[in-house]
């Protein structure tokens, strides 16, 4: 779990890129589920740690931290959801962090 920042831009621009159609896959989490060995939740949470904050705040806080304030930030499980066009399409196309 050290390098779960870039972990998660890489699955970032799989997902936004849907790079995962290439390899024939519909969507972004059965592309996770079959092609990466780290865990879905683990993946989907690395990507929005990604997304909502600052590399600084990643260094200074850590992963169990982040997911612990992705909960706090959104208490319906939207961090983990497997929906993924519906969550991405509820957030702003600005990432808070870059507001």
């Amino acid at each position: 779990q050290k390098h779960f920042y870039e972990i998660g831009e890489l699955l970032h621009r799989v997902r936004d890129q849907r790079l995962y159609e290439v390899k024939g896959y519909s969507s972004f989490e059965s592309f996770i589920e079959r092609e990466v060995n780290l865990g879905q939740q683990f993946c989907l949470q690395s990507v929005r740690i990604y997304e909502t904050f600052l590399p600084a705040a990643v260094t200074s806080y850590g992963f169990h931290r982040l997911v612990g304030a992705l909960a706090a930030l959104d208490p319906q499980g939207a961090s983990t959801s497997t929906s993924g066009d519906v969550a991405r399409m509820a957030r702003s196309p600005i990432p808070p962090h870059k507001l």
